[in-house]
C-alpha cells in the first residue's frame, strides 16, 4: 500500500488510506515501513517516532533537522510578512516592498507587486485636497513637450501628444517670487500674441501662449496650492507649485522620494493618520490614501487614481 501510494497522485482520500496503513505498519512493529508513510502524508511527529522506535538514527537525525530548517524558514517568512503589514499600515511603502523583495516568500513578493501597482505617477499626482481636486506637477521647474519625461531631478514634466511640440518645449521656472515661461530652442517656436518668444517671459499675473502655433498655453497664479501656478494645456490642467508643494495643513509637503516614490511629509506637524493609525512622519503614498491631521478625523489628502 505504502509502496503504491508513494507513485500515486495524494489526494484526500488517499491520504487517509496511507495514514492508517501506516499506523497499523506501526502496530504491526513494521517501523520502517511505517516512518515511509508517515512521510507520504507529512505527519512529521509520527514519522519521527517510527524512525526512533525502529533505531534509524541517522534517518531521524536528517528528520529533525529538516524539520527545524522548515521552522526557522516558516518564522523568518512570517516575520518578514508581519513586518510588511506593518510598514504598510504605517505609511512605509517603499520600505515594505524592499522586504519583500529581500524575501525568498512569493506570495509577499506579489503582495509587493500589488501594493506598487497602486503607486501615484511621480510626475502628475492627482489629490483632493480640502475638497478640491486637481494634479499636482511635482519638480523645482516643470518642463512642457511631446515627450518631457527623463528631465532629471528636481524637474517635473507634463506631455503633450501633438506632432508641432518638440520634446522639450519650454520650461516654467520660479525666479524670486515671479515665474517665467522658457523656450528650449523649440523646432516650431513659442508664440506670444503672435510673435516669436526669444528666451524667457514673466508670466505676471497671468500669460497666454501658443506653442508651435498650433496648442494654447495658459499659466495662472492659483490659490490651489500656496505660491503655485495653474498650467491649461492640451486641454489638461495642472497646478505647479514650482517648489515645496506646500499643503496648507502645518507643515505638511509633497516630495518625490527615492525611486521616484511620492512622499507626504509631515514633520509630524501636526502628526498624519489613516483612520485611527498614526503614520510615519513621511508617507510613501498610495492612489486611495485619505489622510488626515487627527485621528478618526476627515481626510485633508486624498490621492486620487
Amino acid at each position: 500500500m505504502v509502496e503504491r501510494s508513494a507513485r500515486a497522485p495524494m489526494t484526500e482520500l488517499l491520504r487517509r488510506e496511507v495514514s492508517v496503513a501506516a499506523r497499523e505498519l506501526e502496530e504491526l512493529g513494521e517501523h520502517e515501513l511505517a516512518a515511509e508513510g508517515y512521510a507520504l502524508v507529512e505527519d512529521r511527529e509520527s514519522q519521527a517516532r517510527a524512525l526512533a522506535q525502529a533505531g534509524s538514527v541517522d534517518r531521524l537525525d536528517a528528520l529533525l533537522d529538516e524539520q527545524q530548517s522548515q521552522e526557522r524558514n516558516d518564522r523568518t517568512r512570517r516575520e518578514a510578512q508581519d513586518t510588511f503589514t506593518s510598514l504598510v499600515a504605517s505609511g512605509q511603502r517603499r520600505d515594505a516592498v524592499l522586504v519583500a523583495r529581500a524575501s525568498g516568500d512569493d506570495l509577499l513578493r506579489e503582495r509587493a507587486r500589488a501594493l506598487e501597482a497602486r503607486r501615484p505617477a511621480s510626475n502628475a499626482v492627482r489629490l483632493q485636497l480640502a475638497g478640491r481636486s486637481f494634479a499636482v506637477v511635482l519638480g523645482d521647474e516643470v518642463v512642457i513637450g511631446r515627450a518631457p519625461e527623463g528631465s532629471g531631478e528636481p524637474t517635473g514634466a507634463i506631455a503633450v501628444a501633438s506632432v508641432a511640440l518638440s520634446r522639450k518645449h519650454v520650461a516654467l521656472l520660479r525666479r524670486g517670487q515671479e515665474v517665467f515661461v522658457r523656450d528650449l530652442g523649440s523646432r516650431n517656436g513659442t508664440f506670444l500674441r503672435g510673435l516669436r518668444l526669444a528666451g524667457e517671459v514673466s508670466i505676471g499675473y497671468g500669460l497666454d501662449l501658443d506653442l508651435g502655433g498650433e496648442v494654447p498655453l495658459s499659466v495662472r497664479r492659483t490659490d490651489d496650492l500656496p505660491g503655485a501656478v495653474a498650467v491649461v494645456v492640451g486641454g489638461m490642467r495642472h497646478v505647479a507649485p514650482l517648489g515645496a508643494a506646500q499643503l496648507g495643513m502645518g507643515k505638511w509637503r509633497l516630495e518625490r522620494g527615492p525611486d521616484s516614490w511620492v512622499e507626504l511629509v509631515t514633520d509630524d506637524d501636526p502628526p498624519a493618520h489613516a483612520g485611527s493609525i498614526r503614520l510615519v512622519p513621511r508617507v510613501s503614498l498610495l492612489v486611495g490614501d485619505a489622510i488626515a491631521s487627527e485621528r478618526g478625523g476627515a481626510p485633508h489628502v486624498v490621492v486620487e487614481a
